[in-house]
């Protein structure tokens, strides 16, 4: 995945979960200057930027926090590309 040409790397491997990749929510957060909290008990992550917030909903593979990486983006304002030619996401923020 690329955010404004740059590689993020995740610890978590992508999963594509029926045409949503999903990666792990911290990584995503912070490559987005987003705040966000991991609540256990409901298994959502409040997020917020300025005045955008948002409670997302996560997956949790092998114990990590796993999130929509193109819903999360475009609620907050970015724009998402699938590169079909590579199989990766660009992530383009303002």
């Amino acid at each position: 995945m690329k955010l404004n040409g740059k590689t993020i790397s995740f610890d978590q491997p992508s999963i594509n979960d029926n045409g949503s990749i999903q990666v792990p929510a911290q990584t995503l957060f912070e490559a987005l200057g987003i705040k966000s909290v991991w609540d256990k008990q409901t298994h959502t992550i409040p997020a917020s930027q300025g005045d955008t917030k948002l409670i997302v909903p996560v997956k949790l593979v092998n114990g990590v926090p796993m999130i929509s990486v193109r819903f999360v983006s475009e609620t907050f304002g970015a724009k998402v590309t699938w590169i079909k030619a590579t199989r990766s996401v660009e992530i383009i923020t303002n």
